[in-house]
C-alpha cells in the first residue's frame, strides 16, 4: 500500500471530484501505474488507506469527493461485473441505491462465488463493505446499520481508526498514547456521526466513563457498547484488571501509587484534549450558522 502514498498525497490535493479522478492520467507514468480507464490496485488503495494502519488516518476533502463521485461508483460496478457477471444494475450510483438495492447486490456477489465454488476475487465484498462504510448517501448508511453484525461494526469502525479490534492485543498494558490517544478517539467519535449523531453522543459520554483509558479496556467497553445498540450505561464499561505481579494490599507501595497515579494523568489528559477539540468544532459550526443566518437575513 505504501508505493501509492505519493500518488494519493497529490490527489488529495485537488478540491474538484473531476480533477482527482483526471488527475491520475496527469501523474507521471510509471510501473505503478498504467495509462488505463482506471488503475485497479490504485483505487484499491484509496479505499482502504486507513484500514488496519497503526495510527489514525483522516481522509482529506478531496479523496472523499472522489469516494462519493459517479465516477467511482461506475468503477466499482465495473470491477463488481467483472468477477460476478450476471449481477443487474440499475442507473443509480451507490449512493443513491436503497438499502434492500445494496442489499440485493451483496446477496448476490455471495451466490455467485458459491454458485461456482471460487475465492472471493481479492476479497471484492471486504472492499465493497469499506467503500459503502465511506458514502454520504442514507441508503448505504442504513444498509450498514441494519445489516451488519454489531461485532462486525464494531470491529470496521476500530479497523479503520487505527487500533485493534480485540482488546486482548494489548493484554494488561498501561495507558499508552502510542496506543490510545485522542486522535483515535476523534475518528471513532467521526465514524459513529457519519451514521448517527447519537451514536457520537452517546460515544462522548462512554468516554467520559471509562475510568482508566488503557487500550485494553477502551476497546473491550467500545464492543460492549456497540453490542448495546450504540447507547451508553454502566454496564457496557469493562472492568481493568490488576496486573498478577503486583500483590495488591490496603497499603500501597510507591510502585504501585506511580502506576495508578501515572494511568490517571495519562487518562485525565486524553479525555481533556478530546473534549478541548470536540467543544472547538462546536463553537465552529454555530459561527458558520450565525454567519449563514446573517447573509440570509
Amino acid at each position: 500500500m505504501a508505493k501509492y502514498d505519493n500518488l494519493i498525497d497529490q490527489l488529495e490535493t485537488k478540491k474538484d471530484v473531476l480533477d482527482v479522478f483526471y488527475g491520475l492520467h496527469d501523474l507521471p507514468s510509471n510501473e505503478l501505474y498504467e495509462h488505463t480507464s482506471h488503475d485497479k490496485e490504485f483505487i484499491k488503495n484509496v479505499i482502504l488507506r486507513d484500514w488496519c494502519r497503526r495510527e489514525p488516518y483522516t481522509y482529506k476533502k478531496g479523496i472523499i469527493n472522489f469516494i462519493n463521485s459517479k465516477e467511482l461508483s461506475d468503477i466499482m460496478k465495473e470491477e463488481i461485473l467483472k468477477t460476478s457477471p450476471s449481477i443487474k444494475f440499475s442507473d443509480k450510483d451507490f449512493n443513491d441505491m436503497t438499502p434492500d438495492e445494496i442489499k440485493k447486490i451483496r446477496n448476490d456477489i455471495r451466490l455467485f462465488y458459491c454458485f461456482h465454488d471460487e475465492e472471493d476475487d481479492e476479497n471484492l465484498s471486504a472492499i465493497l463493505d469499506q467503500y459503502l462504510m465511506k458514502l454520504d448517501g442514507s441508503g448505504p448508511k442504513e444498509y450498514i446499520k441494519n445489516n451488519f453484525s454489531k461485532r462486525g461494526f464494531s470491529s470496521m469502525i476500530l479497523l479503520s481508526s487505527g487500533l485493534c479490534s480485540e482488546g486482548s492485543y494489548y493484554y494488561r498494558q498501561p495507558v499508552d498514547r502510542n496506543n490510545l490517544n485522542e486522535k483515535h478517539l476523534l475518528l471513532i467519535h467521526d465514524k459513529l456521526s457519519h451514521f448517527d449523531k447519537k451514536y457520537a453522543d452517546e460515544f462522548r459520554t462512554l468516554v467520559k466513563n471509562i475510568k482508566t483509558l488503557s487500550a485494553e479496556v477502551f476497546i473491550e467497553s467500545f464492543n460492549n457498547f456497540v453490542i448495546n445498540n450504540c447507547r451508553y450505561d454502566d454496564s457496557v464499561v469493562a472492568k481493568e484488571e490488576k496486573n498478577e505481579d503486583y500483590q495488591y494490599v490496603p497499603v500501597y507501595t510507591s510502585t504501585e501509587i506511580a502506576k495508578e497515579t501515572y494511568n490517571r494523568v495519562m487518562t485525565n489528559d486524553m479525555k481533556e484534549e478530546f473534549e478541548k477539540e470536540l467543544f472547538y468544532r462546536e463553537r465552529k459550526e454555530k459561527e458558520e450558522q450565525k454567519i449563514c443566518q446573517i447573509k440570509k437575513n
